[in-house]
């Protein structure tokens, strides 16, 4: 009986994954893969896997989750004065781990693309650079980093590594086979990014999310931009 609430969770998160899969595949196909297309598959896989995780983990208990403590409390104006300052020193921290985060992923990748050398970016066209920094982090942040890492930890019990760990391989299995190694590596880093305020309940998750978010839509721009300006760079 122990098990059965992390077994519940891997499998509603297997399934859900199994759907953003076929979801994908099956919207692309009927769309001949056309940009637009591209984008409509991508949004259907995201709310079919939402939705299957949903139905799994209906059957599971919901624990309350602590509500995160900036704000007012007994210590009256010195209470609120002494709140204040930590919540900037806490977003401060925030905007420091997004930033390591974002040049380890770029020099990692740079220096991937050296060592291993590789063909020329392809064009870069506007409306790929409005997906892939926009639609495509929103859709697997919100997934992989808010959803599934939420649903593994809070009803299954998973430690925090675990959790990581596991959405970090799924991550990795949704990219192509030369940057599979590289998305389990920029899944790890920003599972460790989203999950640095999870003593604070659902409202720490939240904020986590938001920070790998910005890290990857940044990821994303910044890759964007070199492949514009210097094809060779990327």
């Amino acid at each position: 009986m122990r098990n059965k609430p992390r077994c519940t969770a891997l499998v509603s998160v297997t399934a859900s994954f199994t759907a953003f899969c076929a979801a994908g595949r099956l919207v692309s196909a009927v769309t001949d893969g056309t940009s637009g297309g591209a984008t409509v598959s991508y949004l259907a896989a995201w709310l079919s896997a939402l939705l299957v995780l949903k139905a799994g983990t209906s059957f599971l208990d919901d624990p309350s989750a602590e509500e995160e403590t900036f704000g007012l409390d007994s210590d009256g104006a010195d209470g609120v004065t002494a709140s204040q300052q930590t919540k900037k020193m806490s977003l401060s921290c925030d905007a420091v781990a997004c930033a390591l985060s974002l040049a380890v992923l770029l020099l990692a990748n740079f220096a991937m693309g050296a060592l291993l050398g590789g063909e020329p970016a392809a064009a870069v066209t506007l409306r790929a650079a409005v997906i892939g920094t926009t639609v495509k982090p929103i859709c697997e942040e919100s997934l992989f980093r808010f959803a599934y890492i939420s649903v593994l930890i809070r009803h299954g019990r998973l430690s925090r590594a675990s959790a990581i760990f596991v959405t970090s391989v799924l991550f990795a299995l949704v990219h192509s086979r030369e940057t599979m190694l590289f998305a389990a590596g920029a899944g790890l880093i920003l599972g460790i990014l989203a999950t640095r305020r999870y003593e604070a309940g659902r409202a720490g998750a939240i904020r986590g999310a938001v920070c790998s978010l910005a890290v990857h839509s940044a990821y994303n721009l910044t890759l964007y931009a070199v492949a514009a300006f210097i094809p060779h760079a990327v």
